[in-house]
């Protein structure tokens, strides 16, 4: 399957939604199951690894990464954004 951006976008946004595993995305193109879910407690970072379903089945050889971004009711988001200027000072 070729992932365009359109599919990309998609995804991404999905990315926001609370999604468990084995969940079904909807695409323009097709349909992507979650294949795993990682949510970050300390700082708010919740991530998806997503596959195209083929043949009834997810094709584990073509999975697409979505990352959700800061979200503007997450205090732990903001509670990392503001911090991050300091740990980028740090570093350098």
């Amino acid at each position: 399957m070729n992932v365009t951006d359109e599919i990309n976008r998609k995804l991404s946004e999905e990315s926001y939604n609370n999604h468990a595993i084995n969940d079904t995305i909807q695409t323009p193109s097709g349909n992507f199951k979650v294949l795993e879910k990682r949510d970050d407690t300390k700082n708010g970072l919740r991530s998806y690894a997503f596959a195209p379903v083929v043949n009834g089945k997810p094709d584990t050889n073509n999975i697409v990464m979505g990352y959700a971004g800061t979200e503007f009711t997450s205090m732990k988001d903001w509670k990392s954004n503001v911090n991050l200027p300091f740990i980028i000072t740090q570093l350098i």
